[in-house]
Formats: C-alpha cells, structure tokens, sequence
C-alpha cells in the first residue's frame, strides 16, 4: 500500500499552517513590540527634550535675553554670546544614540499677544537658521502659549516647514518672577525611526528564526503523524467500500490510538448491525429496522407475548374496480394510495406489517413499546380516512375513480416476533386480538362505518374521541360476541 499521495498532501497543509501561525505569531508581537516600543520611546524622548529645554533655560540669563529682544538686532555683542550659549547647550546633549537637532528661543509678539516671533536659534546653516522677529506659522503657538508658565512638551509630533519634529518647551522668567521668553528644543522624528528599527531588525531575525524552527518542527510532527493518518485512512476507505471485517492495529500511543480504537469499537458494532439487518431487513419496514438499529433493541426481535394495537385496512369494492379499469392504471392508483397511507402510518409510530392485496396489515406497539399505542391507531385511522378524501376529490377531477376504505382496530395480547423458517421469514403477530381486527374490519361494510374499534382500544381514547357505540357483534368464527364503537373521520385529530 502507498502512502505517499495522501501523506504529502497531509504534510504540506500541516507544513503550511505551522509556518502560517510562526509567521502570523511573529507579526503580531513584533508589531506589539514596534507600537509599544514607539510609545515609549516618544515618551522617553519628550522627557529627555523637555529636560534640555529646561536645563537651558535655568543656565542661560533672561537679562541677556533682554538685551536681545530690546535692541532686536542680530548684529549685537549680546545676540553672538546668546546663539553661543544656545549651540553650546545644543552639542552637549550630542550622543550616540540620540541628540537635539534645533534649540532656539522665542518670545510673545510685541504686535500679536497670540503670536510668537524668534529671538535666537542655535543652527549654524543659514538655509535652515531663523532669524529674529520671524515667525513660523506651521507652528501651532497657541498651545506653548496655554502653557507659558510651565514646561510643556505636544504629545504628537508636529510637521513644519523643516521636517518632523518632537519639541519641549521652558520658558524663562527674570528676576522678579516676569515671563521673558521660551526656550525651544526639537528632535527630528528621523531619530526615532532609527531606534525602532534596531528593534525592528532584531525582530525579523526572530521572525526568521522562528519561521526555521516551525518548519523543522512541523516536518517532524507530520511526518510522524501523516503515517498514523494514513492507516486510517485507508482503513476508512475499505470501509466505505463495504470491508468491516478487519481492524485497524496502530500502536503511535496517542490520539491517532485512541481514534483507531473508536473505529475499532465502531467496526465491531456495524459487524452487529449488519447481521441484524441481513436477517429483518427482509420482512420489516425501514422505519422499523432504522428505530431498532439506533435504539439497539435486538431482543424486540424475538417472539413475546405482548399488548399490541392492529389496524386492518381494506378498499371497498377493489375488485369491481379492477374490472373496470385497466391494469397500469389500477397499480397507479394503488401506489399513490399506499405511499400516501404509509406515511401516515409512520407518522403516528405504526408497523406496516404486511400488504394484504389492496388491505393493510398494521401493529401499533411493536416492536417497539408504544405507551399510547391506542390512541396512535385511531389518529392514524382518522387521518388516513382524511388523506383518501382529499385523493379521491382529485381523481374525481381527473376523471379517475374514487376510493372507499373500512377500518377495524383491536388491542389486545398476542404473540409478536419471528415466524417463519431459516429460508423464509416474516415478522408478524398472530393470535386472537389478530383476527378480531380483521374481523372488525370486514363488519365496517355491513355495519356501513369507516371505522370500527373495540371495546379494549375505545376505553383508552373515549376521553380523546366522540365515539358511537353501534352494539355488540358477532364476528365470523368467533362464538362471543364483542363490543364494537365507530369513529368519525370527520373529528380534529388530537395531538398526544
């Protein structure tokens, strides 16, 4: 036997789903990573910017800022030494993993209290320097101006004309306590990028270590387990080809065992359920055969004295009517007419046990126990007796003949089970309670009734149906007489 069709097959989706979860795995925490690793950072870094920003203004001199914003030239003693003092504060927090890329100062606008203007900036190109009195109006000013008195750093970065930037702010007071100016401080977003990506590139090296690990893994595990699959499989397979005569032996010691065994046990019970349905198959209904094989009722099988509740049936006058019409379309008529009782017949739990020319032959209770047995009979009876009025309107309209049909129905004890032979065989009741069904049966023409039921089966439903006694009976080949009712067809049928 070849195993390797569906063992690569096997092994490629188990391949693929653990490389698939590596993968996906892997994404996701390093994304947790990155975005938390961002967070923090643009936390640390706001911190770190505003503690320049701060340290700068408590060493620089507000007089000297002064001097600056009152004499508003850059061409002053006093503006050199402040620019010198800005870059000197700027190249001390020069590292190697981080370092500030623009320190300046700013002050409120003479002209617009909601304004702010330069008075000094650190850079040393003079294509990105600002000069004094300028100002930048990207910036968004009325947030350093709603925290002018204390320290104050935007959460977000914030895009100017210049790049991308994440900024802290001090602002500086005289002597007297009176606001001054603002000390400004930026980094360039590109720094954080560069830091997260350190991080970032470590973790695609986890990401590639992990997706190497989960390929060997996954080689191992189904390759291993592929094998186990594939006994089963092929087990299966001549199962469903009709084998069940041979079990699976795996000895893998895990789940695949225990599975093997559950086929095993399974094997064995379709072993019995196949001799059980080669020996009833051949003379049950499959609404029967289906109930005992799901129940497991085997023992209903054999033959016990027992309540039970028949039903005959019988078309009125049939033979007149086959004179009369020709053979095909007898049988087709018959067909509609027996599909239509028979589904009835199962609906209220009966046994269809056998066809009795145009008659019927049904056992309420058996095999099966059936606690309401009578009062399934006279539904089944009236129901039935509803069906062939509605069939008979519409092979009236069609031009065909309408049926009449009589309905006897005994409870009472009498031997169920095999009956037959080793070569022929039949499940079927016999004893009194039988005949006296039929016998009721063939009295509904004389006593002109749909329905007739006897004593035995009216005490249990005459709380349920309005039934009319029509008088004792004397039944062909019984020497008593028995106490027969007849029941409507016409009545609601009432639910159990």
């Amino acid at each position: 036997m070849s195993l390797k069709g569906p063992q690569v097959k096997y092994q490629s989706k188990l391949l693929a789903s653990f490389l698939l979860v590596s993968v996906l795995s892997s994404v996701l925490g390093l994304s947790i990573v990155y975005i938390d690793s961002r967070q923090q950072l643009t936390e640390e870094m706001r911190e770190r910017i505003s503690d320049v920003a701060a340290t700068t203004a408590a060493l620089i001199d507000p007089t000297l800022i002064e001097k600056v914003i009152a004499t508003g030239s850059e061409n002053t003693p006093e503006f050199k030494q402040l620019v010198q003092l800005l870059r000197r504060a700027r190249d001390a927090n020069i590292s190697t993993s981080w370092h500030v890329v623009s320190l300046y100062v700013m002050t409120i606008s003479p002209k617009d209290n909601n304004q702010m203007i330069f008075v000094a900036d650190a850079e040393e190109n003079p294509d990105y320097r600002v000069h004094f009195g300028e100002s930048d109006q990207q910036q968004d000013f009325s947030r350093i101006l709603q925290n002018l008195y204390a320290p104050y750093s935007p959460s977000n970065f914030v895009t100017d004309a210049w790049g991308t930037w994440l900024s802290g702010f001090s602002p500086v007071f005289d002597a007297n306590g009176k606001y001054v100016a603002t000390i400004g401080a930026d980094v360039s977003e590109s720094i954080v990028k560069q830091m997260l990506f350190t991080i970032v590139k470590f973790g695609l090296w986890g990401l590639l270590g992990s997706a190497i690990i989960g390929f060997f893994s996954a080689h191992f595990f189904s390759k291993k387990s592929s094998t186990s699959l594939a006994v089963i499989g092929e087990s299966i397979k001549e199962i469903s080809e009709g084998n069940i005569s041979k079990n699976i032996e795996l000895e893998s010691g895990d789940e695949f065992a225990e599975v093997a065994d559950g086929i095993n046990r399974m094997l064995k019970d379709l072993q019995e359920r196949e001799k059980m349905k080669t020996s009833f198959a051949r003379y049950v209904s499959k609404h029967v055969l289906d109930t005992i094989i799901r129940t497991g009722a085997s023992k209903k099988l054999v033959g016990e004295r027992r309540k039970i509740t028949i039903l005959f049936t019988d078309i009125r006058q049939f033979t007149h009517l086959s004179e009369k019409l020709p053979p095909e379309n007898v049988v087709s008529i018959l067909n509609e007419y027996f599909e239509n009782m028979i589904d009835t017949i199962f609906k209220y739990q009966g046994t269809l046990d056998k066809f009795l020319g145009d008659g019927m032959m049904v056992e309420f209770g058996a095999p099966l126990e059936d606690t309401q047995q009578e009062l399934h009979a006279v539904q089944a009876a009236i129901e039935m007796q509803q069906t062939l009025e509605t069939l008979s309107a519409r092979w009236r309209s069609a031009g065909k003949p309408e049926l009449r049909m009589g309905v006897g129905i005994h409870t009472g004890y009498a031997v169920v089970g095999n009956i037959g032979s080793e070569k022929r065989m039949e499940y079927t009741a016999i004893g009194d309670t039988v005949n006296v069904a039929s016998r009721l049966e063939q009295a509904t023409k004389s006593m002109e009734a749909n329905i007739l039921i006897s004593e035995t089966t009216y005490n249990a439903v005459k709380d349920v149906f309005e039934c009319k006694e029509v008088g004792p009976l004397s039944l062909h080949g019984r020497t008593e007489e028995i106490q027969a009712f007849s029941v409507s067809p016409r009545q609601l049928i009432k639910s159990n």
